[in-house]
């Protein structure tokens, strides 16, 4: 054809998709197509080794042209690709290649507009983006700005760094220093331990202050240093608990730690130095660390409460600071750390009180089981003991019952008075020395020999009458407490029911059978009489001492009391208020009372006691002469009347009536 080989268009509109045109000629313009005030799009197609006499493949005139996507290969020694025969009204668009945004086509510049190959397009690479479409070149791949990242290709946008991220090529992104790629990131990856990044878009991560760290990877910022850790330098993954004895320079963020001031100390990682070190105890109340105190031990960290007690002392509480020593039964008292100082089947003051179900044999350590039978061997000690006093009283008793007739009335009834007088006075005083020796180790804070303070339980239990020793209490009485309010009761008024029970028995004797019997009426009552006051004056010293106990108090510390006489019974409790008013009653009964009916009863007969002898008009003294001594007290042997009060003054001279 002369003008346009393939396509002569006037006045018209076309559009060619993925067409080829190939080995096409024209004598004149245009070696495919030749346009006159037409318009034509093409895409996809291919234009290949075409010709025209006047040049160029294309021609128009007057018309406008879409090229989109479309491949060139120009042969022939045409000046230009598309040629504008006309010098005005035409438009032509070149939209270089199809490919996609993040692709670029393998194009050729031919003019103003590109030869790209149908349908090949390059990818551009990870780190890169672009955001055109029809992309002709590879410059259109730009590098991921700072802070933004894609790790895939054919991206059209690079992904922003979350805060705690950092943005880095694949070499170093395991790089510790946590410093990545200021372009062309291919990686976001956490910010390592000892770092942190707070804000977005960032290619590399801020080190942990000093005091401060992050342990794990990914922080958007660092933890202060909890209470008791520290660490000095920058970047740090963990904070370092402060060695014991030392304590951080601040509650938290701490970046150094000091030494504690003695005595106070700090276990490792503490917050502050708030116990103390070894030889010392916290003083809770107070507030400060106090010298470790005698008969105990104070490793690091003692307070008053587990203060580490040696074996053979206890303290009323863990609170107490009064430490006492377990002088009664050292073994059961093993000491330690509390909160209870005492053996097994064993508690309270000193770890004397037997735990329910327990009791503690006289002379015996530890506590022992109610249902063994050991209590019996100590009875039968008393019983023989008793029976063996027995005898002796009869003895000396059957002495002064011998009768005497005729010529025999004289020097033979007074020797045997005497020897009666003599033997009677060595019983009573060794009864009455019994009596207040076994009372010694009750009485006195002594430490004495285990084995006298068995002696000592088992002769006062026999001489003092002590009643109430007979049973094991504890186990007879279902209670561990005020046990020593019983026993009370029945020292002190057992006494009284006998002394009731022998009054009344005279009273019954002498009204049913001696009324019209003068002479048998004052035997019974000199009988009587003899009987009671003998019986007051061996139950008198322990009476007494039942009596009086009530108003020992040992202060154990801490506000705390016990009665001496039984740990089990507590001198701050109601039940020893009523035992101190019920004492002091008795009081008046026995250790007044008793002495008061005595002296009265001898100040009624002293002239009789102590008589005026009739050669001389006077009392008899030793210091005058001896014989009239003598003679008056065969004067007071020989009144019958007198018989019920011998006992209280025959072992004394005339004068001295009243020291009984």
């Amino acid at each position: 054809m002369s003008s346009g080989g393939a396509i002569h268009s006037v006045s018209s509109s076309l559009t060619v998709y993925e067409s080829e045109f190939h080995s096409n000629s024209a004598l004149n313009y245009g070696g495919t197509s030749y346009l006159e005030r037409s318009a034509v799009a093409y895409y996809g197609s291919i234009f290949r080794s075409n010709s025209a006499d006047s040049g160029s493949d294309m021609a128009h005139k007057y018309s406008d042209i879409i090229i989109t996507d479309t491949y060139f290969s120009v042969t022939n020694d045409s000046l230009s690709m598309v040629v504008d025969v006309a010098e005005f009204a035409v438009g032509l668009s070149c939209a270089s290649s199809a490919c996609p945004t993040g692709q670029y086509g393998k194009c050729y510049a031919f003019g103003s507009c590109y030869s790209c190959e149908v349908g090949v397009c390059h990818k551009c690479p990870p780190g890169t983006y672009s955001s055109s479409v029809g992309a002709v070149s590879e410059s259109v791949c730009m590098p991921c700005s700072a802070g933004t990242f894609t790790n895939a290709s054919s991206a059209s946008s690079c992904a922003i760094c979350q805060s705690g991220l950092y943005a880095t090529t694949g070499v170093d992104r395991l790089d510790p220093s946590g410093v990545g790629a200021s372009s062309g990131a291919t990686f976001c990856v956490p910010c390592p331990a000892g770092k942190y990044q707070s804000r977005n878009s960032s290619y590399f991560c801020d080190s942990c202050a000093a005091g401060y760290s992050s342990s794990s990877a990914g922080n958007i910022n660092c933890t202060a240093c909890d209470a008791g850790k520290y660490t000095s330098s920058v970047g740090a993954g963990d904070c370092t608990a402060c060695d014991s004895g030392k304590q951080a320079n601040k509650l938290n963020a701490a970046t150094s730690c000091t030494k504690c001031y003695s005595p106070w100390y700090s276990e490792s990682g503490a917050t502050n130095c708030s116990i103390c070190d070894e030889g010392y105890y916290l003083d809770i109340d107070k507030g400060e660390c106090t010298d470790c105190l005698a008969n105990t031990k104070c490793p690091v960290g003692t307070t008053i409460s587990d203060l580490h007690l040696e074996s053979e002392y206890w303290r009323i509480n863990i609170k107490s600071t009064d430490i006492l020593e377990c002088s009664e039964y050292p073994a059961v008292c093993k000491g330690g750390g509390g909160p209870s100082y005492c053996a097994n089947n064993t508690h309270g003051p000193y770890c004397a009180v037997c735990d329910p179900g327990y009791w503690r044999q006289q002379g015996a350590i530890g506590c022992q089981s109610c249902k063994t039978t050991g209590h019996l061997s100590d009875t039968k000690l008393q019983v023989i003991l008793g029976f063996l006093f027995f005898l002796v009283a009869l003895y000396v008793l059957s002495l002064a019952r011998r009768k005497y007739r005729g010529d025999a009335l004289g020097k033979q009834y007074i020797k045997a008075k005497r020897k009666y007088i003599r033997l009677k006075t060595k019983l009573k005083t060794a009864t009455s020395f019994i009596q207040i020796a076994s009372s010694f180790p009750a009485q006195f804070d002594v430490d004495y020999p285990r084995v006298y303070r068995y002696i000592c339980e088992q002769l006062a239990v026999v001489f003092g009458f002590q009643l109430y020793s007979l049973i094991p209490a504890s186990c007879a009485l279902n209670t561990r407490k005020d046990i020593y309010f019983y026993k009370l009761l029945i020292e002190t008024l057992v006494p009284l029911v006998v002394i009731g029970v022998g009054i009344l028995y005279y009273a019954i004797q002498r009204w049913r059978f001696l009324r019209n019997n003068k002479r048998r009426s004052n035997q019974l009552y000199a009988s009587v009489m003899f009987w009671l006051l003998l019986f007051i004056y061996l139950v008198y010293p322990n009476c007494c001492t039942v009596v009086l106990n009530v108003f020992g108090c040992d202060d154990l510390g801490s506000g705390e009391a016990y009665m001496y006489a039984d740990y089990t019974t507590s001198c701050n409790s109601k039940v020893h208020t009523a035992m101190v008013v019920y004492a002091s009653l008795f009081v008046l009964i026995y250790p007044v009372g008793c002495p008061l009916l005595y002296f009265i009863l001898l100040w009624n007969r002293r002239s009789e006691i102590d008589p005026v002898l009739p050669r001389t008009c006077k009392r008899a003294r030793m210091a005058d002469n001896p014989t009239d001594v003598k003679l008056a007290i065969a004067m007071r042997l020989e009144n019958h009347e007198l018989a019920p009060l011998a006992f209280l003054y025959e072992s004394y001279e005339p004068q001295y009536w009243w020291w009984e």
